[in-house]
Formats: C-alpha cells, structure tokens, sequence
C-alpha cells in the first residue's frame, strides 16, 4: 500500500498552457520560464501544516500543471503521457506534503521518492 500519511486533504488541480504556468513561474519564482508543474501551500507555518479543524478536510494548496510541457516531456523521456501526468500530480502532492529538492538530478530524495510512488501506483489494479 502507497501511504505518506495524508488523511482528509484537498487540493486544487488546474491544467494550464505554457504562457499561463511561466507567467506564475515569474511572478512567484523569478524563473521567467514554463515549467512543467507549480505548487502554492495553503499552509504557511509548521504549527498549521495538515491540520485538520472542526472535522473538515484540510485543504492543502494548488497544484498548476502545464499540458504543452507534460506532452515536450513525455516526449522527450519516451514515456506515456498519462505516466507523466501520473508523475506530476505525485510530484505536487509531495510540495504540498513539504518535501522539497535543490535540483532535478534522479538521485534527489524526493525524486527517488515520486519515482518509488508512480512504480507502486503502477502496480495496483483499479
């Protein structure tokens, strides 16, 4: 079983085009590119992170996907482009879950992660 411990959480998910994720990216990051997937945390303190009040869902942030870049990337890597959308709501989830990583190298902890998730999520029948 995939767990990363998340019980009642809600986020957003929006697909964009590229001009709409790189005018996010500039406006938030300074980065005045597309990217593939942005995340924006609800939380902005440890204290709040996931808590959850009054018994209802914690709602944990956005999650902004760029379609034209998942295809430039799908392609590029020679993978489906639903594995790959598959990878970006997984890669999200673990922002929103505070994780974080310095570069995009495949040896990063949060990358060996989303990689372990996607190949678990894989196996599992629905």
């Amino acid at each position: 079983m995939i767990s990363l411990d998340i019980t009642d959480w809600e986020f957003s998910l929006l697909f964009s085009k590229d001009e709409y994720i790189a005018e996010l990216n500039r406006d938030f990051r300074k980065k005045d590119w597309p990217t593939d997937v942005l995340t924006f945390c609800e939380a902005d303190n440890d204290e709040s992170w996931g808590t959850v009040e009054n018994d209802s869902p914690y709602y944990a942030g956005d999650i902004i996907i760029s379609i034209e870049t998942l295809l430039k990337n799908s392609d590029y890597f020679g993978v489906d482009p639903v594995e790959e959308l598959k990878r970006l709501i997984i890669h999200g989830i673990l922002h929103l879950k505070g994780m974080d990583h310095d570069t995009n190298d495949s040896d990063e902890g949060m990358l060996l992660l989303q990689e372990d998730i996607l190949t678990r999520f894989g196996e599992y029948k629905f």
